[in-house]
């Protein structure tokens, strides 16, 4: 295993620069042998050829759906080993898709999501019993669309489409109220649609494919930080959260989740203009992205007082007004189109009774609320909303701590920052999405973790809590936010 890891090392694309700052191969490009190439290239195409044919079969059940994607999965497995073997049987260095090299946990990624993504496709399909897969995931993600100005479907997936549709509009229907979504996941929406024109298709693309870069970015940066095995566990769980559904559903959270995660690894490697755009974009997607500016801000004064390096840490100060920039920008939407930049604010306090407020606050009502819930017997919102509110408030809170003692002083900020946003809201409707996106505590789970045991009974743990949650968002019997 050392000697694997140590090859690997050796083959990473890196120099030093002139204060002796390691420069890595931008995002998960790692080295790679031809016959690992080949191999990798041999895997995504039988992925895209499986995927192709779980759309074109006419009705696919969640049952029927496990054999196929297991015989794809397992097909895939053997073109691994196979890979291996056949470098050692050609004398070639054995690095392409051995144990603990990075293309193995790429590949083992979009395996993943291939299978999540296939089950989570028949079991939409399965709720309506339509012919037409595309059908069914209209049904269920976008709601009625015989009126042009809908507001049907599943909590605010309409919102982004009606945004990537008509735009932020000022004519006094329900429309108006999209001010308050941010215009960057709409804005990839309107692009995805002038290729193919069906927004959930779109959106679920875009959700994938940015999952999919979150983790292979999450797993890097944890590799370089502390090993294979720790970024294997870290990406494990933030996939198998019990809300990870999210990952896949027309939403921006995936879309912030990668770019969050992208300006930490430019953050980490001085790669400034990426850094910019980053920030930028991630400030563009959510509110909450104003927080970036934390850690940024932090990287920036040890560079100063520590490296002594006055040029650098001006750079990254720049950097750290990205969201600002961002913030001005959608401000300006809103004053074009309402003659207000604040408007959103007031739209969230009266339509969504949304405000800011202190974390504190939100554990109280929500445990107020559980207890009526309870008392009242209404299972469904005590597990949907406010029970699982609780659990993910307590379990983010507990879990910045425990990363405080490990991780960098930047994830650690960082996560503060978004806890106190993210939680400090006088309705809290979807605190399981928030901490979804708020990496630093897999990060946290993986060295909690560290014990064999340990690691197996908390897999289980969340995997079977994963898939009650999965069954019933999708059947819709709980209230799930």
């Amino acid at each position: 295993m050392g000697l694997l890891e140590e090859q690997s090392t050796v083959n990473e694309v890196s120099d030093q620069d002139a204060n002796g700052t390691k420069e890595i191969a931008p995002f998960f490009i790692e080295s790679i042998s031809f016959v690992g190439f080949l191999a990798a290239v041999a895997i995504l195409i039988l992925i895209v050829l499986y995927i192709n044919w779980l759309l074109r079969m006419p009705y696919v059940s969640v049952g029927l759906t496990v054999a196929p994607t297991a015989a794809c999965l397992g097909m895939c497995l053997v073109i691994i080993k196979c890979t291996c073997v056949l470098e050692k049987y050609w004398g070639l260095t054995q690095t392409s898709l051995a144990n603990g090299h990075p293309w193995r946990a790429y590949l083992g990624i979009a395996m993943f999501f291939t299978m999540f993504t296939a089950i989570m496709l028949s079991a939409i399909w399965s709720k309506y019993n339509d012919n037409s897969l595309v059908n069914a995931l209209m049904e269920f993600y976008g709601g009625s669309q015989s009126d042009p100005y809908y507001f049907g479907g599943n909590i605010d997936i309409p919102h982004y489409f009606n945004i990537a549709r008509f735009g932020y509009v000022n004519e006094g229907t329900a429309l108006d109220y999209n001010i308050v979504f941010f215009p960057m996941y709409p804005l990839l929406l309107y692009i995805g649609f002038i290729i193919y024109p069906n927004f959930v298709i779109v959106g679920m693309t875009i959700s994938t494919i940015a999952s999919v870069g979150s983790c292979a970015i999450l797993y890097k940066l944890e590799r370089e930080r502390c090993g294979h095995e720790e970024g294997i566990r870290t990406v494990k769980y933030l996939v198998l959260f019990p809300m990870a559904y999210y990952l896949f559903t027309p939403m921006s959270e995936s879309l912030f989740l990668l770019l969050s995660l992208s300006v930490f690894y430019c953050l980490t490697h001085r790669q400034y203009i990426l850094l910019f755009i980053f920030a930028l974009c991630a400030g563009l997607t959510r509110s909450i992205g104003i927080v970036i500016t934390v850690p940024i801000l932090i990287e920036a004064g040890r560079i100063l007082f520590f490296e002594r390096d006055k040029i650098t840490a001006v750079k990254t100060a720049i950097c750290a007004c990205a969201p600002l920039l961002s913030l001005s920008i959608y401000m300006l939407i809103n004053y074009i189109v309402f003659g207000n930049p604040l408007i959103f604010l007031e739209i969230q306090q009266t339509h969504w009774s949304q405000s800011i407020s202190f974390f504190w606050n939100t554990a109280h009502y929500l445990t107020e609320y559980s207890y009526n819930y309870i008392q009242s017997g209404d299972i469904g919102s005590l597990m949907g909303y406010s029970g699982s509110g609780v659990v993910s408030l307590a379990m983010a809170l507990a879990l910045i701590i425990v990363g405080s003692k490990r991780l960098p002083p930047t994830y650690t900020a960082y996560a503060t920052a978004y806890f106190v946003m993210g939680f400090g809201a006088t309705w809290l409707l979807s605190g399981p999405r928030y901490t979804l996106c708020l990496f630093p505590i897999a990060m946290s789970m993986s060295w909690l973790t560290r014990n064999k045991w340990v690691d197996r009974i908390l897999t289980g743990i969340y995997v079977t809590w994963l898939i009650i949650y999965t069954h019933y968002y999708i059947t819709g019997v709980w209230d799930i936010y």
